[in-house]
């Protein structure tokens, strides 16, 4: 088998007091996502990633697992150019009753948006 590519648990977000904290911050949003990113940067980590995907817009956890697996992945493959900060997504629009494809496209697109505006 090959060897997986992963996000490294030091690359991830774990912390409910930090999620808290960067909610209260300044939001972007594209299509169904919304992006809370730091103010301070962090150097000596690099960028990390939280992500929030409430069962109340996807019920079954397997689509709440295929989203976030998408916005890890998306984040994994730019984070080398991405500002050294803590930045945390979130899903925002109930996405329960639409096609899969439909909604995974859509995420797809969003998250590589936001990404965008967090490169250094």
């Amino acid at each position: 088998m090959p060897p997986t590519r992963r996000l490294p648990k030091s690359a991830r977000l774990r912390d409910g007091k930090l999620f808290v904290e960067l909610l209260k911050g300044r939001r972007k949003t594209s299509g169904c996502l919304e992006l809370a990113a730091g103010v301070k940067p962090n150097p000596d980590r690099g960028a990390r990633l939280g992500v929030v995907v409430g069962r109340k817009n996807l019920p079954r956890a397997v689509d709440r697992n295929t989203v976030k697996r998408i916005i890890r992945e998306a984040f994994r493959q730019q984070r080398a150019g991405l500002l050294p900060r803590d930045m945390l997504v979130r899903l925002r629009q109930r996405l329960a009753g639409r096609p899969r494809s439909e909604w995974k496209l859509e995420v797809a697109t969003a998250i590589k948006f936001l990404l965008e505006g967090v490169k250094a």
